[in-house]
C-alpha cells in the first residue's frame, strides 16, 4: 500500500466527517487540495507537491456508509 493510501485509511473517519461529497487530494503527509473537481483537485495538488505522487479520492457521504462506519 503506498504512502497516500496508508494515510487515507489512518484518517477515513476524517475525511467523511470533513469533507463528505468532495475530492480530496492527498500527498505523503496529508491533504493538499479539496474541491468538487477532480481535475482542478489534482492540478492544484500537483502544483503544490511540486510533482510528487498525490491520490485524489471523492470522499463519500455518511449516508453511503452506514453499513460500513
Amino acid at each position: 500500500m503506498s504512502t497516500t493510501h496508508e494515510w487515507i485509511y489512518r484518517h477515513f473517519k476524517e475525511l467523511v466527517d470533513k469533507y463528505a461529497g468532495k475530492y480530496v487530494a492527498v500527498g505523503e503527509n496529508g491533504i493538499i487540495s479539496v474541491g468538487l473537481s477532480p481535475k482542478l483537485v489534482e492540478e492544484e495538488a500537483q502544483k503544490k507537491s511540486c510533482g510528487k505522487k498525490v491520490s485524489v479520492i471523492l470522499v463519500p457521504k455518511r449516508e453511503d456508509l452506514n453499513c460500513l462506519l
